[in-house]
């Protein structure tokens, strides 16, 4: 019995230090992350919408899918927005950003994050299937090709952007005028 106790406790002692170790990594990596995380996604919506400089402060929708939006400007003009999705295709959890013109035009599609099947669903990050998207509108899907074996996975994308731009088209972009370049986000170089 004292064996086992031992053994117990030993096997109790190793895993508590493991955790304090994986804990004290997490409070030393988080922010540097965090930081990382907020670059990456800063440069992939100057990806989908380019010529873009700063960009409004970003509003939060959380409907259909359509997590939230940023104007974006060049020389304090607007020049297009950038909407966030996150829809469930093949698997929950697929976010993309797409960006559009003030004519309601496809100027860039790019993924953030996805569970999908590798060598299936995930044909969506291919560069040049995220291309045919580019000057394209609602509907999408009259625009660009799907993707065989991966039906599920461009319908949620399809369907994403189309709710993407009809609500642009019918909620920012008839008030773009009312958008400003946010100051505290580092405003625009042209300040």
């Amino acid at each position: 019995m004292r064996d086992i106790i031992k053994s117990g406790a030993a096997l109790f002692l190793i895993t508590a230090l493991f955790t304090l170790a994986l804990s004290v990594t997490n409070l030393l990596t988080r922010d540097i992350i965090a930081q990382a995380q907020a670059e990456n996604r800063a440069l992939a919506r100057t990806y989908v919408l380019p010529g873009v400089d700063a960009f409004s402060a970003d509003m939060t929708v959380g409907s259909d899918g359509l997590v939230g939006y940023a104007v974006g400007f060049s020389a304090n003009q607007p020049i297009g927005i950038v909407a966030e999705m996150s829809v469930v295709a093949y698997f929950p959890g697929l976010t993309f950003l797409v960006g559009v013109d003030l004519d309601g035009n496809i100027t860039g599609l790019n993924i953030l994050a996805h569970r999908e099947t590798p060598g299936l669903g995930d044909r969506i990050e291919n560069a040049a299937w995220r291309g045919s998207f580019i000057g394209g509108s609602s509907p999408i899907d009259a625009y660009v090709q799907s993707i065989t074996g991966a039906t599920i996975t461009v319908d949620a994308v399809f369907a994403g952007v189309d709710v993407a731009i009809a609500y642009l088209q019918t909620n920012v972009l008839p008030n773009i005028d009312n958008y400003a370049p946010d100051v505290e986000q580092g405003g625009s170089v042209h300040d």
